[in-house]
């Protein structure tokens, strides 16, 4: 049993595609440091999260799949050269937060300025840019889109269960962007197997992608995600008690299905800015009124 066979005997509802190379496993999802910008490579995950976004829809969408020009085998193997030359066009829409002169000197030397405090070329991008770049993007190439949002913010713990399990169904994945909250998870490199040693990781700022949930013997849910291009466990039950803090005030859960027509596309495009509204004013009030807030 290989280690496509074995996530697919845990977690049988997932149809995420798997990128090779040669004939081999590569990664599971996209790695931020394949950009060949090294400012990319920084603050990148936003854009790789929407190009995952994207490839999981193409498995079960052929029009999408063809317009896109990601060729995903039936059985969801991806080529890297493929993916790798969609996740760079996604960048050019989607983009970061990148620092003016800085981000050009570091591309060529590599090197991050220090005043005080470490300098960073590049800062991510919120959730709002998130969804309105990649409609746009998808927009661009005939494939109209639909949002699908949620703050994590102090967020009843079965709605958010609802969103992740309806999300895996309807698009393949479900991206999340974790703010100033920290949470872990273990990455696996492969191959995975029963007897694989997890890499403890420690979660903040930063978008990973979600592609499968199972309920464990105890009741407590499991995660399957991608980040950085390696196999993710999350235990959901930390990354739960992560939301119950303000500091959590733009963390979301987000997927994107088919639009009933490039109206709704425009529309979604328009009200992105104002989900990241939504999201502080429900984080603002989860603080004042949740019994279990904290800073």
């Amino acid at each position: 049993m290989n280690s496509k066979e074995y996530l697919a005997s845990l977690y049988p509802q997932s149809t995420f595609p798997w990128i090779t190379k040669d004939g081999k496993f590569l990664a599971y999802g996209g790695n931020q440091a394949w950009f060949s910008r090294k400012t990319a490579g920084v603050g990148g995950c936003g854009p790789v999260a929407a190009a995952n976004a994207l490839s999981a829809l193409c498995r079960t969408h052929k029009v999408v799949s063809r317009r896109l020009h990601l060729d995903i085998s039936p059985d969801g193997l991806l080529e890297f050269d493929n993916y790798h030359s969609f996740m760079e066009q996604v960048y050019k829409t989607i983009g970061s937060w990148e620092i003016p002169i800085y981000r050009k000197i570091y591309d060529v030397t590599g090197k991050k300025w220090k005043f005080g405090i470490q300098l960073q070329p590049s800062y991510g991008g919120s959730v709002w840019r998130y969804l309105k770049k990649t409609i746009q993007f998808a927009y661009n190439h005939k494939v109209y889109l639909h949002s699908h949002f949620m703050p994590a913010a102090f967020c009843s713990r079965k709605k958010a269960l609802s969103f992740i399990a309806q999300g895996i169904a309807e698009s393949g994945s479900v991206a999340v962007l974790t703010a100033r909250n920290v949470h872990p998870l273990d990455t696996y490199v492969f191959p995975y197997t029963p007897t694989s040693t997890p890499a403890p990781q420690t979660i903040r700022n930063h978008f990973f992608t979600v592609t499968g949930i199972r309920k464990r013997d105890d009741d407590s849910y499991e995660l399957l995600g991608t980040t950085w291009g390696k196999i993710s466990i999350i235990d959901f039950e930390e990354l739960y008690q992560s939301w119950q803090s303000i500091r959590c005030v733009d963390a979301s859960l987000t997927y994107f299905t088919i639009a009933s027509d490039s109206k709704e596309s425009l529309h979604d495009m328009v009200k992105a800015p104002f989900q990241l509204l939504y999201s502080l004013v429900c984080c603002l009030i989860g603080f004042i009124f949740s019994p279990l807030s904290k800073f």
